[in-house]
């Protein structure tokens, strides 16, 4: 884990360099040919490989390296490679206050599955943790990348005469987007889970419609 979280850490920055470049087109594609190649990573090591939980760590192993090292590839050429003390001081001044915000953040995203084991057993929480993840889809298909992009771009359309109406438009399609998205899921999501898991975990569609809107209320934020 820690190994994978490396090189993670390390795609941050060329991530971010592509996304202060506005080369969003590049990005998307690299962020969803990296969720499939994950996907098909943890289907193989599972399903073919039958290495079970331990298969899903090398793969993600796999996958990051990849990943950082395709993204350094079309970096480094362009911006080189160099170490500033002085910047690093920067960066680690402007950050470390930040550290106990993500902590808290960790905490509150995590703890929920904390309360529900006490509140009730460990089935519940497997049958939430399982809902949970279908409806995270919408977060990390939809919101995160575009955030990663809006991020970039909100700044430069608020200098425009026209800030208003581009802000309104875009609040109103990310919304219905979202919106119609959490729709089909939750007419659909009995099916998929009977098709896509046993028996004993079914009845994990009945969290999909509270965490759906829950990200339609994050979109909306």
């Amino acid at each position: 884990m820690l190994t994978s979280f490396f090189f993670s850490s390390v795609a941050a920055v060329p991530e971010t360099f592509l996304l202060a470049q506005k080369r969003s087109m590049l990005f998307t594609a690299i962020s969803l040919g990296t969720l499939v190649l994950d996907l098909s990573m943890n289907i193989y090591m599972v399903a073919i490989a039958k290495l079970g939980i331990i298969g899903i760590l090398y793969g993600s192993i796999i996958v990051r390296f990849l990943n950082t090292t395709f993204l350094l590839s079309i970096t480094i050429p362009k911006v080189g490679f160099s170490l500033s003390i002085n910047k690093l001081k920067g960066i680690l001044g402007f950050s470390l206050p930040l550290i106990p915000a993500q902590l808290g953040l960790f905490v509150f995203s995590y703890s929920d599955r904390l309360f529900l084991s006490h509140l009730s057993d460990l089935k519940s929480v497997g049958l939430y943790s399982l809902g949970y993840k279908f409806a995270f889809m919408i977060g990390l298909l939809m919101i995160q990348p575009f955030m990663q992009i809006w991020q970039q771009e909100m700044y430069e359309v608020k200098k425009r005469t026209d800030a208003p109406q581009i802000f309104g438009n875009i609040y109103t399609y990310l919304v219905a987007a979202i919106l119609i998205v959490a729709a089909v899921m939750t007419i659909f999501i009995k099916d998929v889970i009977a098709i896509m898991a046993s028996s004993e975990y079914w009845e994990a569609w009945k969290v999909v419609p509270f965490i759906a809107f829950a990200y339609v209320f994050r979109a909306t934020y």
